[in-house]
């Protein structure tokens, strides 16, 4: 019986860090991203109450958890091209599938692309997260790559993430939205601060 435990590699999911390569002051592993998550859900559903919070904790817990099989791709390489994100999303789920089952396979593989609000809002907080862990590791080192970094996740913020939530929103969402562009341009307002400074 302890063995299935032990041996699974979903319980690996602590050790496996994040922006591989980058020597954050501040580590951070996938388990530690989802719980940030789960708390920034948690923050929304209690300033706003306009979404099933039971539905988008579900979904921001299960979101990453093919990583516990490839580890943690960067963004840009695994967005790089349709092809490669196509490739890595059926590697997650074969490895979910033959290691877990299918259910939860295909739960993991369809929680940020399901038509609902509660998916969208999963996958801007996931991105959000990012950002935000990477706007606090700047402002412990300083480092202009970090402002690399975190212009580029506002970038995919405003293109792609504000806008699906705008997709599945409704008149008691609209506040929530308008806190969400919010929090995004604080973030981007703070990048374009040190940007001049570095002018």
């Amino acid at each position: 019986m302890l063995p299935d435990i032990e041996n699974s590699r979903v319980m690996n999911i602590p050790s496996i860090y994040r922006f591989s390569g980058n020597n954050l002051i501040q580590p951070e592993s996938v388990a530690d991203h989802i719980a940030e998550c789960i708390g920034i859900i948690s923050i929304l559903y209690s300033k706003f109450n306009v979404f099933k919070y039971d539905r988008a904790i579900y979904y921001a817990s299960i979101h990453d958890i093919g990583e516990c099989y490839t580890g943690d791709i960067v963004r840009p390489v695994k967005y790089s091209s349709p092809e490669m994100k196509k490739a890595f999303d059926e590697l997650e789920y074969d490895m979910l599938k033959t290691n877990l089952c299918n259910f939860i396979a295909k739960e993991a593989s369809e929680c940020k692309h399901r038509d609902e609000f509660e998916s969208a809002l999963v996958g801007f907080v996931d991105v959000f997260q990012a950002a935000y862990k990477i706007y606090r590791e700047y402002k412990l080192q300083y480092l202009s790559k970090y402002l690399n970094m975190l212009e580029y996740s506002i970038g995919v913020l405003y293109e792609s993430f504000l806008p699906e939530l705008k997709i599945y929103s409704n008149s008691s969402t609209n506040e929530l939205i308008i806190y969400c562009e919010e929090l995004v341009n604080h973030l981007a307002d703070y990048l374009k601060s040190q940007q001049a400074l570095i002018k």
